[in-house]
């Protein structure tokens, strides 16, 4: 039963990922539209720090180098959806929007003692939005919007160079395959044209294949029993080889013997490069806090401060991206030993519990200038599984945020985003990965 569950859900987190990405930002216009620096359930309700926190019981695709901290004999799958609701406020005026953003699906298990893999597919940008104008001076109702998306395909590895029982330094890398596919497309209707389809349909389509590395590391020391410090990092250098093709198509439609037939009326194809690099610095600090009595019960609580800060920029013919993100949270546990009191703990007791703030800025630099300030104060919660010493859990992260532009203070988004995710892992004494032997 448990095995058919995990395909099933198996089944279902691949069709979501390849599945057109969505998004509902309309700063997504630019460049190569929004692009992700990794969202987790996990990860997002601790202030989105997603380099400097992770342990065996999950997949931290976002830090190639904790692959090599994944437990032996335990595959773990991960997968995530993201759900977001914006209002979008200008000169008055407020609009609501909807989106439903499947995130990544990965797999990870260790291949030996000190080393670990992963692979899977994840976001790496989106472009998503809607826009109507009515230009009374031409008559004219004009329909913007943006589609597409761009996925990484990545395959990692990572290796624990110092391996004692004080300090664990780990070095991981992911090798990608980028590539994908966004639109801007403007549609021009007359006001005295009954019909629904356009008079006049603008496309302009951004095509890119790429590959490039991830670099990660982890350096763990134990400070005593009680104390535990993690410094990470990880940086991504310029696209390694990409292919890179802008068209821009112009079509006019018309009604023919009663089908909408479209004449072109120019095409050009055009090959592009882009520059982009980010880099990302991060901690974790761990507190085994006093033992706790609860009647006939003992616990072993414990809080974590994670803290990080990423910056990246993008640039891509005339427009110029940079971003900055600082992120902060806290993790608390009630019973770090699931599996050994599993029986006794109350349903409260075995859940993580996760709060957070970050603040995000974006620095547009095209023929419109935008600065973007990002606020959010984040919260969630992880409930494990515990079926026959399994490491499943099921995690959900949630954020209360704005977007402010500080180039127009008429506009700014507010917003309320929901993470779900999933990880998979069969119970202990399954048959993942493993040789058998006939005595």
């Amino acid at each position: 039963m448990y095995k058919t569950i995990c395909l099933l859900v198996l089944l279902f987190a691949i069709r979501t990922v390849f599945t057109q990405s969505i998004t509902n930002n309309p700063l997504s216009y630019y460049g190569i539209g929004e692009q992700s620096l990794g969202s987790n359930a996990i990860y997002n309700a601790l202030g989105q720090n997603t380099i400097s926190y992770f342990d065996s019981s999950q997949l931290n695709i976002f830090n190639p180098a904790s692959y090599s901290s994944l437990s032996s004999g335990n595959t773990l799958v991960s997968l995530g959806i993201d759900f977001r609701r914006s209002q979008f406020s200008e000169q008055g005026n407020t609009n609501s929007k909807l989106a439903i953003m499947p995130d990544h699906f990965a797999m990870g298990f260790k291949i030996s003692k000190l080393m670990g893999l992963a692979f899977g597919i994840k976001p790496y940008s989106r472009r998503g939005y809607e826009i109507v104008e009515h230009d009374s001076v031409n008559s004219l109702t004009n329909k913007y919007e943006g589609t597409g998306g761009i996925r990484t395909f990545f395959l990692g590895t990572s290796i624990r160079l110092i391996n004692k029982q004080t300090s664990k330094l780990s070095f991981g890398f992911n090798a990608e395959a980028i590539s994908g596919s966004v639109t801007n497309s403007r549609n021009s209707k007359l006001f005295s044209t009954s019909s629904d389809y356009p008079s006049g349909i603008s496309n302009s389509i951004i095509k890119l294949s790429a590959f490039n590395v991830d670099f990660g590391i982890s350096y763990q020391q134990r400070l005593s029993k009680k104390h535990l410090l993690n410094i990470s990092g990880v940086y991504t250098p310029n696209l390694l080889h990409q292919n890179l093709t802008i068209s821009d198509e112009i079509f006019y439609a018309k009604l023919l013997s009663g089908k909408i037939v479209y004449d072109t009326i120019s095409y050009s194809l055009s090959s592009a490069s882009m520059v982009s690099s980010s880099s990302k610095l991060g901690f974790s600090y761990t507190l085994n806090l006093p033992n706790w009595r609860r009647k006939l019960r003992e616990l072993h609580p414990s809080i974590m401060l994670v803290g990080s800060f990423s910056n990246s920029s993008m640039v891509l013919e005339d427009t110029k991206n940079l971003m900055e993100h600082f992120g902060i949270g806290i993790q608390f546990i009630p019973e770090t030993k699931l599996f050994e009191n599993s029986t006794t703990l109350k349903f409260f007791e075995k859940i993580h519990y996760r709060v957070g703030y970050f603040q995000q800025q974006n620095s547009i630099l095209s023929v419109v200038d935008r600065k973007i300030i990002d606020r959010g104060v984040t919260f969630g919660f992880g409930i494990p599984i515990l079926v026959q010493q399994s490491l499943s859990s099921l995690n959900f992260g949630f954020t209360f945020g704005k977007n402010t532009d500080l180039k127009s203070a008429l506009l700014s988004e507010n917003y309320f985003a929901m993470n779900l995710g999933i990880i998979l892992s069969p119970p202990f004494f399954d048959s993942w990965f493993r040789k058998r032997k006939l005595d």
